[in-house]
Parts: structure tokens; C-alpha cells; sequence
């Protein structure tokens, strides 16, 4: 009776371990299939979300978002631009991230980025700089209308800011001066850089540049920074070699000191810019030396109001170390263009105009 009751009990506890191990089975079987469809549902939604959406072959890797643009704006740019593929998931990305305020600039963007990577980029503000190169401007005018080529605003915002007397004021410059900050080299500035902050850039670059050695150098020439900078605009203008400028220089500087008029070709061909409204130089004839502008040395003493052209650096350190000689005149050599014969007096100064020119006349023939 006792191995019949264990017996009796065994059957019960093993049919019921069977029925526990069908339903423990069920179970795992539907947790197995929830567990899947989890997964299929989870993989779908990182595909979609976390997908790449900029495409592999962008136009371009840096992306121009301008002042004001908006969130829809934005999209539309992007896929206007392709640098994104799908508008939809870039929406879906920007709700969820509470991108609400988009910062205008130049922005590189990356091959293979998802729309979560692109915003966090974007949110951050970290912009990519554009390069601005200044070199052979004469005029204020002629500096906006490059720069504009780079940077978001026009040219008309930038010539009316450099036209802002009260700016200039309020960094010691004046129309006419202006030029003397725009310095030859290569910047790196913000895309939407705004033109009141382009001018007190290159204010800074300025100041940076005139360290108290090119103060006191200029000082002992009489000279300040500004007239420096004009007087190697001329200098710039009559020679293109390096080894002449000190010399051509020197001539000009003893002139200035014994107050005759420096008579310099370059700032007459200035002055007919100005007045013919041209940008480039031509011929000049004996007619354009006789025309009253401030910036004509054959009719006024001193320099001019400012600089008539961008000089290079080796033209302001040939002003600020010139060659020593007393020299006061010079003429261009017939058989070796740039180059000058110079002389002290007006006398042996006519001897050369006379040898140069019949050097031409036998060039001629």
C-alpha cells in the first residue's frame, strides 16, 4: 500500500512537472516571439532614426546657413543643398532635440552623419572660417566688393560701414586713412562676420602690426604709422623690386623733409581714378599733371590725404629704413624697367630725363 501511494503520488508530481514544463514552454515560446518582434521593431526604428542622412556625395562639405534662417528654413536649404536625404527624418530629429533656434554661418558637415549627428553639430555653433585675401586694393570700395565675395553680406553693407564717420571716429580713423588698415595678408574670419566687426578686426591687425620698434622707426623719419603707410603706397606704386624701394624711399623722404613737392606719377594716376571714376591706371599726359585733386603731388606739398594702394611690408620697411643717400630725383631706366638712375640736383636730374628718353626714342627706331 505504502509503494502504491508513492507510486500514485510520483504519477500525480510528474504529470504536473508536465503540464508546468508545456506551460513554462508557452511562455517561453511567447516571450521568445516578443522578444523578436522587440527587436525587429527596435532595429527598424534605429535604422530608420539613426540612420545615415547625409548622402556620400555632397556638393560641397561646408553648408551657408544666413542670418534668420529658421528650423523649416533649414530644411529646406539642406535638401535644397543635398546634404540631406530625407527631409522627414531630419524633422522628426529636430522635435526631439528641441531645435528651435538655428545659428546662422559656415558649418562643415560629414559624409555618413545621421540627422542626430548634423543637429548636435549644428546646436554646438562651431563654425568653419572662410579665408579673406587682401593684396592689391587701392580703394575702400575695391576691398568690399572682394571680401563680399566671401562672406554673407554685400558689398553696399560693407562700403556703407566703412562710410560710417562715427565708427572711424571711434578708431582714430578717417575716410581717407581707412586703407591704411587693410594690411596684404590672408584672414580667417566667421562667414557672417558683420561689417562693423571686419573693420575692428582689421583695426587690431593694425595695431598688432605697428609694435613700438615700427613707432619709434616711423617717429624718426617724422613720420606717423598713417603717413608711413601713405608714403609706401607711393613707394609700392614706383618700383616693384624689393631692392629698390629703400632707395626710391630715401629720395622721397628727403624731398618731404625739404618741403618740395614729391612729385610722384603714381598719385596723379590715383587722383584720375578718382576723378574719371576708373579703376585701373592708364597713360599719363603732361594735361593730367595740371588737374587740382588733393591726392596730386605734382600740385601739393606733402602727402597725400592716405594711401593710394595696399603697399606690401617690404615697401613700409623701406619707408621706415631707407637707404642713405641724398638723392632727390630719379628716372625710370630705359634698359632695365623698375630699376631708377637717381640724382641730387635738378640739373644733373634733366640729364638723365634727357638720356632716358633718348633711350626710348632708340628703342623705337
Amino acid at each position: 500500500s505504502n509503494r502504491a501511494f508513492i507510486y500514485f503520488t510520483f504519477l500525480c508530481v510528474s504529470k504536473k512537472i508536465n503540464v508546468l514544463a508545456q506551460l513554462k514552454n508557452a511562455r517561453m515560446t511567447k516571450l521568445l516571439k516578443l522578444v523578436l518582434v522587440l527587436a525587429v521593431v527596435g532595429g527598424g526604428f534605429y535604422f530608420y532614426f539613426f540612420k545615415s542622412n547625409i548622402p556620400s556625395d555632397l556638393k560641397s562639405e561646408y553648408i551657408k546657413i544666413p542670418t534668420g534662417t529658421d528650423v523649416d528654413g533649414l530644411k529646406n536649404l539642406l535638401a535644397t543643398e543635398g546634404v540631406i536625404s530625407d527631409e522627414g527624418n531630419f524633422q522628426q530629429w529636430a522635435s526631439w532635440l528641441d531645435f528651435k533656434t538655428v545659428r546662422a554661418g559656415r558649418f562643415r558637415v560629414k559624409s555618413g552623419w545621421s540627422s542626430y549627428d548634423l543637429i548636435k553639430h549644428l546646436q554646438t555653433g562651431e563654425q568653419s572660417p572662410v579665408k579673406v585675401v587682401l593684396n592689391n586694393e587701392r580703394k575702400p570700395e575695391q576691398v568690399a566688393a572682394k571680401i563680399a565675395k566671401v562672406l554673407e553680406k554685400d558689398s553696399a553693407a560693407f562700403a556703407q560701414t566703412f562710410s560710417d564717420t562715427a565708427l572711424l571716429d571711434s578708431l582714430d580713423l578717417s575716410r581717407p586713412t581707412l586703407m591704411c588698415v587693410f594690411l596684404p595678408n590672408t584672414y580667417e574670419v566667421f562667414w557672417n562676420i558683420e561689417p562693423r566687426k571686419f573693420i575692428e578686426r582689421m583695426a587690431k591687425e593694425y595695431k598688432r602690426f605697428w609694435t613700438p620698434e615700427r613707432v619709434a622707426l616711423a617717429k624718426a623719419q617724422g613720420l606717423t604709422p598713417e603717413q608711413a603707410i601713405t608714403m609706401a603706397s607711393i613707394v609700392d606704386g614706383e618700383s616693384k623690386y624689393e631692392d629698390e624701394r629703400a632707395r626710391v624711399a630715401a629720395a622721397y623722404l628727403n624731398r618731404l623733409k625739404q618741403n618740395i613737392k614729391l612729385q610722384a606719377d603714381p598719385t596723379v594716376q590715383f587722383a584720375l581714378m578718382e576723378i574719371e571714376g576708373t579703376s585701373s591706371f592708364r597713360r599719363l599726359y603732361n594735361v593730367d599733371y595740371l588737374k587740382p585733386h588733393p591726392y596730386n603731388t605734382y600740385l601739393n606739398y606733402g602727402l597725400p590725404p592716405g594711401p593710394i594702394c595696399m603697399p606690401q611690408p617690404s615697401s613700409v620697411d623701406a619707408v621706415l629704413k631707407p637707404a642713405q643717400h641724398n638723392f632727390m630725383y630719379f628716372v625710370a631706366k630705359p634698359d632695365n624697367p623698375g630699376y631708377h638712375t637717381y640724382a641730387e640736383t635738378y640739373e644733373q636730374h634733366l640729364v638723365n630725363v634727357k638720356a632716358y628718353q633718348q633711350a626710348l626714342a632708340k628703342q623705337k627706331q
